[in-house]
């Protein structure tokens, strides 16, 4: 009965949530610096770092639903998607609010904020 049991937990989506928001986050970066590469290393910060909020935010509310119910495979997979597809929409609705934000700073001609130095 014990090894029943343990058979059942081994392939118990546990932790579905957590690793689906870290496949959120991994996934996002990729994507978004893969399409447009920063030139300096302030672009780079504005996309990783909201990211790194967001999505640490994200696991942390998902480490404590997958600790307090478990699920089995089909609702453990159901909620992986939710939590992928939540975190990737936040990521992206940041990453285009801060550029949006930027764009506009700029086309209203607020002064130079940062000048790269060489």
């Amino acid at each position: 009965m014990n090894i029943e049991l343990e058979r059942e937990t081994l392939f118990n989506l546990a932790h579905a949530r957590t690793i689906a928001v870290g496949a959120a986050l991994f996934l996002f970066l990729i994507h978004r610096l893969g399409l447009e590469p920063a030139t300096d290393p302030f672009e780079y910060l504005l996309v990783v770092v909201p990211a790194l909020e967001i999505s640490g935010v994200a696991w942390l509310f998902a480490a404590l639903g997958d600790h307090d119910h478990p699920v089995d495979h089909l609702t453990g997979l159901t909620s992986a998607l939710r939590w992928f597809g939540f975190v990737v929409a936040l990521n992206w609705a940041a990453a285009l609010f801060i550029a949006a934000t930027i764009d506009a700073y700029v086309k209203l001609g607020g002064p130079a904020v940062y000048i790269p130095v060489m």
